[in-house]
């Protein structure tokens, strides 16, 4: 339940409470009514209480010397306070309420429109505020602010914590839950799972299973906020995946070169374990160029493959006059073969032989 500054101000002090702020020379009356008024003098910004009480002698009594004509209260802080005269005037009504109230004196930019409303007069800081609302010894809370402007209108009621409880989720559990709240002040939570207390942190981990959760947030002025849901915890799951690939087809980024590779990833509610078998059971591509009388042999493959030229059954990269059979042999490092072989008669220059200006490149086959 929520209370108003009023009613926190008559229970901390049965008598009342005068404030008094010089900043416009306004003056406020709390207790079971709230009043403004105007006076005139200055009062030392602090809480102060009236200690003593003048009042003039009675014409019927002969007295020597000038007296005061009318009623004083003297403040703990060594100031009068009067009505015709006095450190600070007051009105009559006011005079005769101090009696038995609090005073707090301030001179801070703020107008009270109510027991728990101020309106800024001019730029203040929560700092500034901070002690008047400790003085008049109330529960109070200012909203999160660096600065408070002119005009703006601020409530110093206590509210309670506003609450939820948000499934959170962290990798390799069955469930977490993290409490969401928003106050001014601070806060203590509680969380109750399946009517027993078991923890006050923020967060909380549950086991496999399906509960009842409440939250329960309490603030610094005693102001609490719950909040119940029904949830479920899923087992926590392993799970492994085989999964194969050729090389050069649909490996992508899973596998650089044939063998089996462990992958592991922790995501929520599970262990997944991922084994990859790579292969390569592809031929690799082989090709011959002639340049002249020379030779070269090339191969494409995945995992790299090794080339061996063979003129006339001989290891070699030259031809000789006349006809040439030329094989080659590419193979991978898994043991794929691939095999091309043609013919080519050089008599004379060999580019003529085969009406060609350029490198030649001849077709493969297995």
């Amino acid at each position: 339940m929520r209370l108003s500054l009023l009613h926190l101000l008559l229970t901390a002090s049965v008598f009342g409470l005068v404030v008094f702020n010089g900043y416009d020379h306004t003056g406020y009356v709390f207790d079971d009514s709230f009043l403004t008024f105007e006076y005139i003098g200055t009062c030392e910004p602090g809480k102060t209480e009236v200690v003593d009480e003048y009042v003039p002698p009675s014409n019927e009594v002969d007295v020597y010397g000038a007296f005061p004509k009318s009623r004083l209260l003297f403040l703990s802080n060594g100031l009068s306070v009067g009505t015709p005269v006095a450190d600070v005037v007051v009105p009559e009504w006011v005079f005769d309420h101090m009696r038995d109230s609090a005073v707090v004196c301030t001179d801070l930019p703020v107008e009270f429109l109510s027991p728990n409303v101020l309106k800024v007069l001019s730029d203040v800081s929560p700092p500034m505020l901070s002690p008047l609302l400790e003085d008049m010894e109330v529960d109070w809370e200012l909203p999160p602010k660096n600065l408070f402007k002119k005009g703006e209108v601020i409530s110093t009621l206590p509210t309670v914590p506003v609450i939820s409880i948000v499934d959170l989720p962290v990798d390799g559990v069955a469930l977490s839950l993290m409490a969401s709240v928003s106050d001014f002040s601070q806060v203590e939570l509680e969380w109750i799972v399946d009517g027993s207390r078991v923890s006050s942190s923020p967060l909380i981990v549950l086991p496999p299973g399906d509960y009842d959760v409440t939250l329960v947030a309490t603030d610094s002025h005693g102001l609490s906020s719950r909040g119940s849901k029904r949830v479920k915890a899923k087992p926590f799951l392993r799970v492994v995946e085989r999964l194969k690939c050729e090389l050069g087809v649909d490996c992508g980024a899973l596998a650089e070169e044939p063998g089996i590779e462990i992958f592991k990833a922790l995501k929520t509610y599970g262990l997944f374990t991922f084994i990859v078998e790579a292969t390569d059971t592809t031929y690799p591509k082989v090709s011959v160029s002639i340049s002249s009388e020379k030779v070269r042999g090339m191969a494409e493959d995945p995992s790299g493959a090794e080339v061996f030229v063979y003129i006339n059954g001989r290891k070699g990269d030259r031809l000789r006059y006349g006809e040439n059979t030329i094989t080659a042999v590419g193979v991978d490092a898994f043991g794929n073969v691939s095999v091309v072989s043609t013919s080519v008669t050089l008599g004379g220059d060999v580019r003529d032989v085969l009406n060609l200006r350029s490198p030649f490149v001849v077709g493969w086959g297995r």
